[in-house]
């Protein structure tokens, strides 16, 4: 984790350099609710679906993603009954790519989450999105700022948690979309049963937000647990992108509250 907020580090210094030799980036405010989209996605489905467009991740590799082939999936992905797309857009350990989110956002209808290690402000205009990824136990007390920031450029953020302590945090900063991350971030290692056992716990304390649970959902099963749960959401990412078909897996998932009723 901490090779990777270097290298953050690294591109926010080079993305200063460019802002004061080019200045400020033109930026318009998106237009697609975010969250209304989550729930018009749980008012049809049970549940809203997120599917991501992940080409890595520091312990999986699941394929090279070029410009045609990321909306060719995002596009699956719409047709599949996704309610958001997820374009992860971390370089180095991810291999992810703001080119592909750009190319996405242009090509289909659903609102785009931009999922990175956001540490500055700067990150948040350099492309056009209409929800942004941000990490409780990596921005701190600098988690209700950056969430000011968002709402000044109508972006919605996910706030991530990883415990009822950042969850509180999160909702006192003003996190209206709470991700609950199965994945240790400390050692990568995941476990959907955090899901399961904060979610509860978030809702009894404000059962206004709107919570997805994140990483490891792997199937139908999978996401009836975390929504009898109390999960508003899922965000899937490997199982996918590793499927044989994008739209099948897809479509499967967002159905999964209906399998079996």
């Amino acid at each position: 984790m901490e090779e990777i907020i270097k290298t953050t580090e690294k591109r926010v210094r080079i993305l200063k350099t460019e802002r004061i030799l080019g200045g400020e980036l033109p930026y318009r405010p998106s237009h697609r609710g975010f969250l209304n989209s989550l729930k018009k996605g749980k008012k049809k489905y049970g549940y809203a679906l997120i599917a991501e467009i992940k080409p890595a991740s520091p312990t999986t590799t699941n394929r090279l993603i070029t410009s045609q082939d990321a909306v060719k999936i995002a596009k699956d992905m719409e047709r599949g009954g996704a309610s958001a797309i997820s374009v992860i857009t971390e370089p180095y350990f991810f291999k992810g790519s703001i080119g592909n989110l750009k190319l996405v956002r242009r090509n289909v209808r659903l609102p785009i989450l931009r999922k990175d290690f956001i540490i500055s402000s700067l990150q948040l205009t350099e492309c056009y999105q209409d929800g942004v990824l941000l990490i409780t136990s990596i921005l701190g007390n600098e988690l209700e700022d950056m969430i000011k920031e968002c709402k000044k450029l109508s972006l919605e953020p996910l706030v991530e948690v990883r415990d009822i302590e950042e969850a509180e945090m999160a909702i006192d900063a003003g996190a209206r979309v709470i991700g609950v991350n199965n994945r240790d971030l400390r050692t990568f290692e995941v476990d959907v049963n955090t899901s399961v056992e904060l979610i509860p716990s978030i809702k009894e304390g404000d059962n206004n937000v709107f919570v997805i649970s994140e990483s490891g959902i792997q199937n139908v099963d999978d996401v009836r647990r975390v929504v009898e749960a109390g999960a508003d959401g899922v965000l899937v990412g490997n199982a996918i992108m590793k499927s044989s078909s994008i739209y099948e897996k897809t479509h499967v998932l967002a159905h999964a509250m209906e399998v079996n009723k």
